[in-house]
């Protein structure tokens, strides 16, 4: 028998031992009718700061039955995905090798179709080198950069895997991820993250099993045009400026949220294309060691970096938000032009840096920008990205003086952790008013909900403008866009805002794919 056994809550100083203990005492059997036990959610409770405790989950099979109750659940605990094996030497092409794009051709591979993926920046080593040209002398290279190469934006961030979306492939994510190199107690951790440095093998390691399942990646290969025919199409891309052509019978788009060009490029061939609202904002940046007492008190020295999330709904209809809380991060540059300026946060799996960043976001509705085409979006996040441009230095404001509209003199303990160096700004003055004037009502909330926030070190800094696309890529109930054959997918077409959602939409659009070929009718041999 099988059984999800949930909130046992344990203490600092609690053993396996004793954790084991207290799963059986709970279920009222002995050791002898335990055949298995699995961790797999672990949460930490500090709202007492004097008596901070986990709550553990668990999955647990035994020889006996147990009397079920609101903890003790029986259920299947699903962590992998049946895919069917297709006959088909049917072509399909992925456009982009983000986590949409990765877990979709991973899936394809595993069912015997072996996608070409196109990615239009480098192989994630030379990105290395490319991002270490860029921090020594600002050579920016548009195609290989923090947005841009295998593994896509995600690979240098945080690796956060929290998300707030419902599926049954969560856990088939997390098992892939740990099976490819991904630290193991991301199965379990309330708030997963891989961290940049376990990232760079795990999408390497990835790209080689889909290579060995018979599956293609073509780097430095941009997605340039394509020609619709009677059954397939024709897919132009650019490598070494020279034109190839392949022919496809699928493509899927898992471009990302910043290839404008290639939205672009596919609006004009006739593919619906919508604006939608998405977010903005700055990042702000704490001593590490400050944000860890506020949450866990004296006792923040034997636990994890400590994260937060807030949000808070405004007087004038908006909400404010935190998004992508890096503890013990630092701050990247995130353009995808030259000339533009868009700041990230990322770090890596011991979080152990100085300082701990958060974006803090005001979400932005398509009529704040609209005004008569469907990629003005993108129009509007480059116009920001232009002001805020100061040879790649970051924009950075007290965070007290921008509530209080004063210019910064000077900084305090707080220096930016972003290496190239910074500048002192008016921050409001990158945004239109709205955007600003919200984000201090909503700092103020911030402040009455975990006091400490706006301490005096605390630093804000800019821009924020790329937490997810401004525009989506319609598609219907069978993934497919206005263009039959043509299957969006992932942050960049407006589905997904994360690793693991754009994973699990990679998914999705693959098994698509995989029953479309499934239920083709058979043509009868002459």
């Amino acid at each position: 028998m099988r059984y999800f056994v949930n909130n046992i809550r344990t203490n600092l100083k609690t053993s396996d031992a004793d954790l084991k203990r207290l799963v059986l005492e709970k279920l009222a059997i002995s050791d002898k009718e335990l055949i298995s036990l699995k961790l797999i959610r672990r949460a930490i409770d500090a709202r007492n700061k004097k008596n901070i405790s986990f709550i553990n989950n668990f999955y647990v099979e035994t020889n006996v039955s147990i009397q079920t109750s609101s903890d003790i659940l029986l259920g299947e605990l699903k962590e992998d995905i049946e895919v069917k094996r297709i006959g088909s030497p049917a072509k399909v092409v992925i456009v982009g090798f983000g986590p949409a794009g990765m877990f979709a051709g991973l899936i394809l591979a595993k069912s015997g179709l072996k996608p070409i993926i196109l990615e239009r920046g480098c192989a994630v080593d030379e990105r290395i080198e490319d991002l270490k040209l860029f921090e020594e002398n600002s050579t920016f290279n548009k195609e290989s950069n923090i947005v841009y190469g295998e593994g896509g934006a995600g690979t240098f961030s945080d690796g956060k895997l929290t998300t707030g979306i419902k599926s049954p492939y969560l856990r088939f994510v997390l098992k892939t991820l740990i099976e490819f190199g991904a630290p193991e107690d991301i199965y379990y951790d309330y708030t997963p993250h891989i961290g940049t440095d376990y990232l760079i093998k795990v999408v390497k390691n990835i790209r080689q099993e889909i290579i060995r399942l018979g599956g293609e990646i073509i780097f430095k290969a941009k997605f340039s045009n394509f020609e619709k025919q009677k059954n397939n199409f024709r897919v132009h891309y650019l490598k070494n400026s020279q034109e190839e052509v392949i022919s496809a019978d699928k493509i899927i788009l898992a471009t990302g949220h910043s290839a404008k060009d290639t939205i672009e490029m596919l609006y004009n061939k006739g593919l619906f294309v919508e604006p939608k609202n998405f977010a903005m904002g700055y990042r702000i940046e704490h001593l590490r060691k400050d944000i860890d007492y506020l949450q866990f008190g004296k006792e923040a020295y034997r636990l994890p970096p400590a994260t937060y999330k807030l949000s808070t709904h405004l007087s004038n209809g908006r909400s404010v938000f935190t998004f992508c809380m890096c503890p013990g991060g630092e701050l990247v540059m995130s353009a995808s032009e030259e000339n533009e300026f868009v700041i990230n946060g990322m770090s890596y799996k011991n979080r152990d840096g100085r300082n701990s960043n958060s974006a803090i976001l005001v979400n932005i509705n398509v009529s704040d920008y609209y005004r008569n085409h469907p990629l003005d979006g993108f129009l509007f996040q480059k116009c920001i990205e232009k002001k805020a441009f100061k040879n790649y230095l970051l924009p950075v404001q007290l965070a007290n003086d921008f509530l209080n509209d004063r210019k910064t003199a000077k900084l305090n303990k707080v220096i930016p952790s972003y290496s190239k160096g910074y500048y002192l700004a008016e921050l409001k003055n990158f945004y239109p008013s709205f955007i600003a004037e919200s984000i201090k009502e909503g700092l103020k909330d911030f402040n009455r909900k975990l006091p400490g926030f706006l301490n005096d070190d605390a630093l804000l800094s800019g821009v924020e403008t790329r937490s997810s696309s401004p525009v989506r890529l319609t598609r219907d109930e069978n993934y497919q866009s206005s263009i039959a054959g043509i299957y969006p997918c992932g942050e960049g077409s407006g589905y997904a805002g994360g690793i693991m959602s754009s994973a699990i939409d990679g998914i999705n659009t693959a098994l698509k794919i995989i029953e479309n070929f499934e239920t083709q009718p058979k043509v009868a041999d002459k």
